[in-house]
């Protein structure tokens, strides 16, 4: 049987949180492009977390209600003035390389992630500094008390994996061959061929419940590729066919054709992304002109665009924070743009000052599950 998967469901199904073992024991997943680096700490592209979270674990990572639960971290403690973080680390944890996890290996991974990549700015600010009190216990001092700490650590983007420490430099200075704590453990990456896992038979199983990315994350196969196919048409042809078991990001179209197929299972999940239109700040009429960004507001029937463009899989959202997660308050729930008011949208253009400039529509690149929009 196939399964057709989305968002972060590949995890799910790598890691046996609620659905069948397959009866293989090697899973071949179609992709819908390449990895782009093997260095988590240095990229923001989604593919990568896709695959190489199976091979690393973090502090903390994200449950399935969205908040940050711990994973490498058996226990916290916050000090009472809220600057300085102690956290005890699971005893007896093994890497790839079979190492065992230390302090100081969290030390090394985040002074690597201050010291360079996407988030660097982010964590110099943020960090004071990092220490290991002794081999299981982390001392994080902030520069500035900060609520969501625990959340920054447990953000999935650019991840706060966690490498033995001196990995990189053992390699050379760039992390060119994965080490991690995960339930499967890197074995090649053949661009644009194949991404191939296998599973870590010195795994140390968190025998926390399982919530997305957290606990007990069990391995269900002893094999997974990972095969980029680009085409969206072309990774549905090859889920039918069987050269698949998972296809990932297919078209709402495909995924609705094959709700009748007998043989696949379409496994449809919550997710947290979203699509929005956004006005240039640069320069141009929308700089400096609320009324003239509110009339646009105004004019866009949310309703009938994800209607089309989703067909019934997605929801109007009424923020640029997403439904379900522990971040939307009532507060968000709140829509002034809702339902679509073109008289109201007549009358903010004229208290703009409209008078009829050419305004330009730019799509980015990213494939997109939802084309029409």
């Amino acid at each position: 049987m196939a399964w057709i998967v989305g968002g972060i469901l590949p995890f799910a199904l790598l890691l046996g949180v609620a659905v069948p073992a397959p009866a293989a024991t090697v899973l071949k997943i179609a992709a819908d492009g390449d990895i782009s680096d093997v260095d988590l700490h240095m990229t923001t592209h989604y593919l990568n977390r896709v695959v190489l979270l199976n091979v690393y674990d973090m502090l903390f990572a994200l449950g399935e209600d969205m908040g940050p639960r711990a994973s490498l971290v058996d226990k916290y403690t916050v000090s009472p003035d809220g600057l300085v973080y102690t956290l005890t680390l699971r005893r007896g944890v093994k890497f790839h390389s079979g190492k065992t996890l230390d302090a100081k290996d969290v030390v090394y991974s985040i002074t690597k992630m201050q010291n360079k990549g996407p988030r660097s700015g982010q964590f110099k600010k943020l960090i004071k500094s990092v220490e290991a009190a002794d081999p299981v216990t982390v001392k994080f001092t902030l520069s500035e008390v900060n609520a969501g700490f625990i959340a920054t650590l447990a953000n999935p983007i650019a991840p706060a994996v966690i490498y033995p420490d001196g990995e990189a430099e053992r390699q050379g200075g760039t992390l060119t061959k994965p080490v991690g704590t995960g339930p499967f453990e890197f074995v090649e990456w053949k661009k644009d061929s194949v991404i191939r896992l296998k599973k870590f038979s010195g795994y140390t199983v968190d025998d926390r419940p399982t919530s997305g990315f957290t606990g007990k994350r069990l391995a269900l196969v002893d094999q997974v590729d990972f095969i980029p196919i680009r085409d969206s048409s072309v990774r549905a042809v090859a889920l039918e066919r069987g050269d698949v078991d998972v296809a990932i990001a297919l078209t709402q179209q495909d995924v609705e054709r094959y709700k009748g197929n007998a043989d696949l299972t379409v496994s449809a999940k919550p997710g947290v992304s979203f699509a929005d239109l956004r006005f240039g700040f640069k320069k141009g009429i929308f700089v400096n002109n609320a009324k003239l960004r509110q009339a646009v507001a105004h004019a866009i029937d949310k309703e009938e665009i994800v209607k089309a463009a989703t067909f019934g899989l997605g929801k109007p959202a009424p923020a640029g924070i997403p439904v379900g997660t522990p971040y939307f308050g009532a507060v968000h729930g709140n829509d002034p743009y809702g339902k679509p008011n073109p008289e109201k949208a007549k009358q903010l253009l004229k208290e703009a000052g409209y008078k009829g400039e050419e305004i330009i529509l730019d799509s980015h690149l990213q494939p997109s599950i939802y084309p029409e929009i």
